[in-house]
């Protein structure tokens, strides 16, 4: 009975030595894995990370569900998964800085956390992240002037489009190169889908109308406002529309040019036929043939056309005033008196173009005519 006492005995204080070597505190009941909450201030002038211009506070709850604030000048702190946290930033006196917001994962991203507010509350996820207070310099400069060109409008259903607009490659009026003020960022054409430049271009599709947009991206210690001059192709613009993100660090332009249409050279092919008209119908009163009696379309667009009489000989002798086409049905009425002969028959055909389609431009075709 002893040696069970004893035996037992020496598992409580075992039991006992255990319990004191383990912190016991309010929320060991509630921890699970930790991640960590980095916080950095990023300057979007220099786009440079800097030190000692904020001073944190982050702000969590504990088990009791009761929020903990702890002022800090470090930048690292350990949250557990699914606990509640706040970051706030109060920039130091005389630090040159404005405060524009907040980002997560990458400074140079477009998009701020919601609007830009001096909080941010969150809930800790599965996995470590790093914010950035966005801070921008007082010396930072506005954009007074924008001036592009070269913008690439023919475009076609074979090849992928190019972009090839420029910022101006010249001096601004205060004697500073456009191309230290600004860059472009992305180009788009954009009909039932887009097409731009940072993945990659595409071809169009035949039918499509597609506008124009274009987003620059202001270089470090500069921004845009919406008070600026915009410049196109040598010409100040005053019908555009304008969007100004990330605090001036982008500016889309569209509406400047007109939509581009894609459409496909028209197919419009013909080949002629030989007609006959009876000379004893023809000695009574005058004949008509439809266009499908002298002309065969190899190819067509189904779009509208227009027909024209150029001539009407027998040998080098003119008949014209003996036959007629109707411009827009192509029917050929051979009048009343021509005499029994073979005549050739010249015409102009065009095709208009439809949605899908360009105008085929003049095809002159002679088809045959026989009276007997």
């Amino acid at each position: 009975m002893k040696k069970i006492y004893r035996a037992f005995l020496g598992i409580v204080i075992a039991l006992a030595m255990m319990l004191t070597m383990m912190p016991m505190t309010a929320d060991t009941a509630y921890a699970t894995d930790s991640h960590t909450v980095t916080i950095r201030a990023y300057d979007i002038s220099t786009q440079e990370t800097v030190s000692g211009a904020v001073t944190w506070l982050f702000r969590y709850k504990d088990s009791n569900n009761q929020w903990q604030s702890a002022f800090s000048p470090q930048a690292v702190f350990s949250v557990e998964e699914g606990r509640e946290y706040s970051l706030s930033g109060n920039l130091k006196e005389g630090s040159g800085y404005t405060f524009k917001g907040w980002k997560e994962g990458n400074p140079k991203a477009e998009a701020f956390i919601g609007s830009a507010s001096s909080m941010i509350e969150r809930k800790m996820g599965t996995s470590d992240i790093t914010y950035y207070a966005i801070l921008e310099s007082a010396s930072t400069k506005a954009i007074t002037t924008v001036d592009i060109g070269n913008i690439w409008t023919q475009l076609d259903l074979v090849h992928v489009v190019p972009f090839t607009t420029e910022v101006h490659p010249e001096k601004d009026s205060d004697g500073i190169d456009f191309n230290d003020k600004m860059e472009i960022y992305d180009e788009s054409w954009t009909s039932d889908h887009v097409i731009n430049k940072r993945d990659g271009s595409g071809i169009p599709k035949i039918g499509k109308t597609y506008s124009y947009s274009i987003v620059l991206k202001a270089k470090a210690g500069w921004k845009f406002t919406d008070s600026f001059t915009f410049i196109y192709g040598g010409s100040k613009m005053t019908v555009y529309k304008k969007e100004i993100r990330d605090n001036g660090t982008y500016l889309e332009l569209k509406g400047f040019i007109d939509p581009v249409t894609v459409k496909a050279d028209n197919p419009l092919k013909i080949s002629v036929k030989t007609a006959t008209v009876k000379y004893s119908k023809l000695k009574k009163k005058s004949q008509t043939l439809s266009v499908t009696n002298v002309i065969k379309f190899k190819k067509d667009a189904k779009d509208k056309k227009t027909y024209t009489l150029s001539s009407a000989k027998k040998g080098k002798k003119s008949f014209k005033k003996f036959f007629k086409i109707n411009k827009k049905t192509g029917k050929v009425t051979v009048k009343k008196g021509l005499k029994k002969g073979t005549y050739k028959v010249k015409v102009k055909v065009s095709a208009a173009g439809n949605a899908k389609y360009k105008p085929s431009g003049v095809k002159a075709v002679t088809f045959t005519v026989k009276v007997k």
